[in-house]
């Protein structure tokens, strides 16, 4: 029997309250149903040996939702049956826990003044300025903004807050969001602005000021991170440049990997990625001395400018 009918079958049993077991392709498949889910389980059926069919124990198969005539978990024999596996458990916990960020993120940007009035961030939880441009910085050279939803950490279990418990996501939340996924949303949601108003609060107003920070140097074209920004993409696929720099008073120029200017935004640049012959020069006059950002006059790419100082 072709794959699609096998899947028919066991929908059309999943959903019949009359059928309590399903015999097919020398499977035996029983189920237990709970709300719209149905529970499959299965084992194989010998017909020279009735007994030793009947003391092999069932193994679980994975789950049919009805509501959304879908399949979820499948494990052996029914994964053999479907052309793309289906979201496991974990998957499907995962994308709840992101619905969840995504919404109270909403949550936060449409009633701010709703959830936090009268609420003030005490000093020492505020984001330190050093701590606020090293991420900014960072993003920035990735080339990648973070959204509210993503700074958002939600402690279901308030241990360590000393805060109350919130019920985290186990097998039968996540049931009940297959059937009603917004009803479900919307319950944590309501119960994490009343258990988690604080912090969630502390994290707003932090993600503020990462995102006024990020937009003010990111327009900022004379800012060192987009310079290193527009020096990265330029040498995103090349190997090798030449770089020329002004160091201790001495100029010199050499060939060296592109590695550190497309993975380092934040330290100096390394000797060791020069090449034997060009690092023993670089030695003789600056010893193991990395050297900055501030220090490169020139980087070329054969005869192609890249990089010049005071011509960005």
């Amino acid at each position: 029997m072709d794959k699609l009918n096998v899947l028919e079958k066991i929908r059309n049993f999943s959903k019949d309250d009359n059928l309590f077991e399903l015999n097919i392709n020398d499977k035996i498949f029983i189920k237990y149903t709970h709300n719209n889910s149905i529970f499959l389980y299965s084992k194989s059926f010998y017909p020279n040996s009735l007994q030793y069919t009947v003391e092999t124990k069932y193994d679980y198969a994975g789950v049919y939702n009805i509501t959304t005539n879908n399949f979820f978990d499948l494990h052996y024999p029914l994964n053999l049956y479907v052309d793309k596996e289906p979201p496991n458990f974990k998957e499907l916990r995962r994308k709840v826990l992101d619905e969840i960020n995504i919404n109270v993120a909403k949550e936060m940007y449409e009633n701010s003044s709703k959830y936090f009035e009268g609420l003030t961030v005490p000093e020492e939880n505020k984001t330190t300025e050093n701590d606020l441009l090293e991420k900014v910085n960072s993003d920035i050279f990735k080339g990648c903004k973070q959204e509210l939803k993503d700074t958002i950490f939600i402690d279901y279990a308030g241990c360590y807050l000393d805060y109350e418990k919130i019920d985290c996501v186990e097998v039968e939340n996540i049931l009940d969001y297959l059937d009603n996924p917004q009803k479900l949303i919307q319950e944590y949601t309501k119960e994490i602005f009343e258990k988690r108003r604080n912090i969630l609060f502390l994290q707003y107003e932090n993600y503020k000021l990462y995102s006024k920070k990020f937009d003010e140097i990111i327009n900022d074209e004379s800012n060192v991170i987009n310079k290193k920004k527009v020096i990265k993409e330029a040498l995103k696929d090349k190997k090798t440049v030449n770089v020329t720099i002004l160091k201790n008073g001495h100029e010199l120029t050499f060939k060296t990997s592109t590695r550190s200017f497309i993975h380092n935004w934040s330290c100096g640049y390394s000797l060791y990625d020069l090449p034997a012959q060009d690092r023993k020069k670089y030695k003789e006059l600056f010893r193991y001395e990395d050297y900055t950002f501030t220090e490169i006059q020139k980087i070329t790419y054969g005869k192609k400018d890249i990089y010049i100082k005071g011509q960005e």
